[in-house]
């Protein structure tokens, strides 16, 4: 909800609609641009939203300064304009010029020649697009009615003012305007798709009271949560009110803001300051300023603005949202060349490291060779350096056993569970054995579990890292698999291992592990914690 509007915005609003509704009864009456009926021209438009069109040009005196119009181009249009009027030296004495807002269904583009606004109620005087018309954009316009409205002698300019300004407004860098002392910057907006942002700035001015902000991303905009806005001191900006230092104790500011912002969306920022007059003023920001949590900056940034962020009210929202965009990242594999179609696959997750990726291959083709019947292989790993390495090392596993090798890649070997049922579906496996990244199962293990891969058994057996808490292991059904993970989502903040995979797994063997998963992330967990999905969804 928006803070209350100035009474003079809603006081035009009222009027335009009341002589909207009287132009569409006009709509039938017949239009004749007689010459000695021109009371004036259009010299430029800006539309600067749906339903709202500024112009600029001049009008005879006679005119008067809001009514009902009839708009044609190319067909009729109701609409309402109200005017703010001021002397300019190159017209006539019995014109003056003019800024305006046209409140209609009409918006010109960029084949828009030629277009006639009929003054109600007679529809007998008329102005006129110039040739060429010129369209404006929202900061040119801006400075226009910025230069002129101090020279406006008639009509409403403190309520076209008030519109300009008004909450709908998003017309960047209103502050010169507003005719107010506000100076504002972002240093950083920290964005998360599926939740919002988290916005830090300073404002300063010696006349208006900070009640609340938003921020447009694209044509997405939020609002800052209730209670979630508070102050800071910036001692920083000194040299800026260097007569004001009281201000300064609470120049700085941090908010929340919620909305479902889109990846896309995070482009032409702009920042609205609300007052507790009900005025606000837009400020245009630098793109820079958006950062994608998870991409430029680590989810954990958001802990610099709210230390106890799991304990606010918005943590679950924003859980929710990590969580979907996490468990979207980990599902996600990427297929290199062909993958051979067989039943039964051994699946081996590599480590991020080349050495340790090179030597679980060594032992694969090692358990492998003289097998028969013998399972296809595919090799999984990370978009680092092991990735480089791949084509080598399927290379020398189809030298080495004679078994078919496929390729993928995907965003975290220590969390495969989430991008697994995609790779079964790819390799065409019914049954399958996973070695855990940097695993390195003994040769009982191995053989064992082999002979599970190659069997009919529906139950689970598992291979248990004896150094750790990661996932060594597995032999399965791709059904079986599936069904549980429909039921049950592995989480985004820690390493994949047995506990996802419950308590009635029969353990097939041991293995010594290599890479035990990165260091917790305290983040993720709480988010874990606070987001449990099921079924790999919220």
């Amino acid at each position: 909800m928006e803070p209350s509007r100035p009474a003079a915005d809603l006081d035009l609003r009222s009027v335009l609609e009341a002589h909207a509704q009287a132009a569409a009864e006009l709509l039938a009456q017949p239009l004749r641009p007689v010459s000695d009926h021109l009371a004036g021209y259009v010299e430029t438009i800006w539309a600067e939203r749906p339903g709202a069109v500024w112009l600029t040009g001049w009008v005879r005196r006679d005119a008067g300064q809001e009514f009902p119009v009839v708009l044609a181009d190319r067909r009729k249009y109701a609409g309402a304009m109200a005017l703010a009027c001021y002397e300019r030296a190159d017209l006539p004495p019995d014109a003056h010029a003019f800024v305006g807002l046209l409140q209609t269904d009409w918006q010109p583009g960029a084949e828009t020649t030629d277009v006639f606004v009929f003054l109600g109620p007679e529809l007998r005087q008329f102005i006129r697009s110039v040739s060429p018309l010129r369209l404006q954009d929202g900061p040119g316009f801006a400075a226009e009615f910025g230069r002129v409205q101090a020279l406006c002698h008639a009509g409403r300019v403190n309520a076209l003012r008030g519109a300009m300004l008004s909450g709908r407004s998003w017309l960047p860098d209103t502050a010169a305007v507003s005719g107010a002392t506000v100076e504002a910057a972002v240093d950083e907006i920290l964005a998360l798709p599926g939740f919002g942002c988290f916005v830090h700035g300073w404002l300063l001015s010696p006349t208006k009271r900070l009640v609340r902000l938003s921020v447009k991303l694209a044509d997405r905009v939020l609002h800052s949560l209730p209670g979630s806005l508070y102050f800071l001191p910036r001692p920083d900006l000194g040299a800026a009110a260097p007569k004001l230092p009281g201000l300064l104790d609470r120049a700085g500011f941090v908010a929340a803001m919620t909305g479902m912002l889109q990846p896309e969306d995070l482009v032409s920022p702009v920042l609205k300051a609300w007052f507790s007059d009900g005025t606000s003023v837009n400020f245009a920001l630098e793109p820079q300023v958006v950062r994608r949590l998870g991409h430029a900056v680590p989810y954990e940034a958001a802990l610099r603005f709210y230390p106890a962020l799991a304990n606010e009210t918005f943590f679950a929202d924003f859980a929710g949202a990590v969580r979907d965009e996490m468990a979207g990242r980990l599902a996600a594999s990427q297929m290199l060349g062909t993958a051979p179609q067989a039943e039964r696959y051994v699946i081996a997750i590599l480590p991020p490291h080349p050495s340790d990726a090179r030597l679980m291959v060594d032992q694969l083709a090692l358990r492998l060779r003289g097998r028969d019947p013998l399972p296809a292989v595919a090799l999984v790993a990370e978009q680092g350096m092991a990735r480089a390495q791949l084509p080598l090392m399927a290379d020398w596993v189809r030298t080495a056993t004679g078994a078919p090798c496929a390729l993928f890649t995907m965003d975290d070997t220590s969390k495969p569970f989430l991008a697994l049922p995609a790779i079964l579906d790819s390799l065409g496996a019914r049954r399958f054995m996973v070695v855990g990244a940097g695993a390195f199962p003994d040769a009982a293990a191995w053989s064992g579990s082999l002979d599970r891969l190659m069997g009919e058994e529906e139950a689970l057996s598992v291979l248990t890292a004896t150094n750790g808490a990661a996932l060594a292991g597995m032999v399965w059904t791709a059904a079986n698999f599936r069904a549980h993970l429909a039921t049950a989502s592995p989480a985004v903040g820690a390493t994949h291992g047995q506990a996802f995979l419950g308590p009635a797994a029969r353990v097939a063997g041991r293995a010594r592990m290599t890479a035990l998963g990165g260091r917790p992330d305290r983040m993720l967990e709480s988010v874990d914690a606070a987001a449990p999905a099921q079924g790999g969804s919220r």
